[in-house]
């Protein structure tokens, strides 16, 4: 949206020639400041990731193989570090129990069971801290998910077109959800250099870049440029307003004329194809408008 409203050019005595110099300096301004608040974020938000990387593997000794995500890669070295110390703890405990079956007091025997007896308490506490581990590990994996949310927010962010104050924030909200689900069942967000890239999930060698897919949705490109203006040769009385329809109505509208009129009403509202109220209030309009209010 304008950084610059009418009420504050108002209220700074702003001319239109100075403002038109002072809005692409705010931009390029503005644009430059999320910019250095994404890359910030992202830098942030990788240390992170990678301490608790390090972390994990200095506790666990198991390795991240190269390019394996933060949550996959903790899960994989918690159950192989779980497996591992029941493993030595199960073998420590068989050894000492068969030195201890076998003792029958020499000296060197006795060195052996009291060598298998510390090695098999050493088993035992690291057994002992297994849970704290796991609740360690639980943690990390839980940090990594809220910071790859949070660079999921910042790459949509950085991509959301300024929509003009006239744009109603209903439909604004609703189309720019929908835009988000469908890239998100389509392709993972990824950010390269701070670019939110798109990857197909079918195909990862296919990779666009999200301002781009942005950019093509016309449904977002026609919010962003706000409604288009009527001509002169086109009034308001080319609508008419119909008992119980709270939105006019284009005279002798069309089928696809009827059903925009409704539903770009009904997003005003709230109210889009996900919602369960749109089915009813849809044909309750519908029905309206064929029968002219009667």
């Amino acid at each position: 949206m304008e950084f610059i409203t009418e009420e504050v050019k108002t209220s700074l005595n702003l001319t239109d020639e100075q403002l038109n110099g002072l809005t692409p300096l705010l931009n390029d301004y503005i644009a430059n400041v999320k910019n250095d608040f994404s890359k910030t974020a992202n830098q942030n938000a990788e240390g992170i990731l990678n301490g608790a990387a390090l972390k994990v593997a200095e506790i666990t000794k198991v390795q991240r193989n190269q390019g394996e995500k933060i949550a996959d890669y903790i899960l994989r070295a918690n159950n192989e570090f779980n497996s591992s110390i029941k493993s030595d703890y199960e073998s420590k405990k068989l050894d000492y129990e068969t030195k201890l079956k076998e003792f029958d007091g020499a000296k060197g025997q006795k060195e052996e069971l009291e060598k298998a007896k510390s090695e098999l308490d050493e088993a035992k506490k690291k057994l002992a801290d297994f849970d704290s581990l796991k609740e360690k590990a639980d943690k990390f994996e839980e940090t990594s998910q809220k910071l790859s949310q949070l660079k999921l927010d910042i790459a949509f962010r950085d991509v959301m077109p300024n929509f003009p104050d006239t744009a109603n924030k209903y439909e604004v909200e609703a189309k720019w959800g929908n835009f988000k689900k469908n890239i998100l069942e389509k392709y993972t967000i990824e950010l390269v250099d701070t670019e939110p890239i798109a990857v197909d999930k079918e195909n990862e060698h296919k990779r666009l870049k999200l301002k781009e897919l942005v950019e093509k949705d016309e449904e977002l490109t026609k919010l962003a440029q706000g409604r288009e203006q009527r001509g002169t040769g086109a009034s308001t009385k080319d609508k008419e307003k119909i008992d119980g329809v709270p939105f006019d109505v284009p005279k002798g509208a069309t089928t696809e004329e009827r059903s925009k009129a409704i539903q770009e009403y009904l997003l005003t509202q709230g109210i889009d194809k996900t919602s369960s109220k749109y089915s009813t209030e849809f044909a309750k309009y519908n029905e309206l408008i064929l029968k002219k209010g009667k």
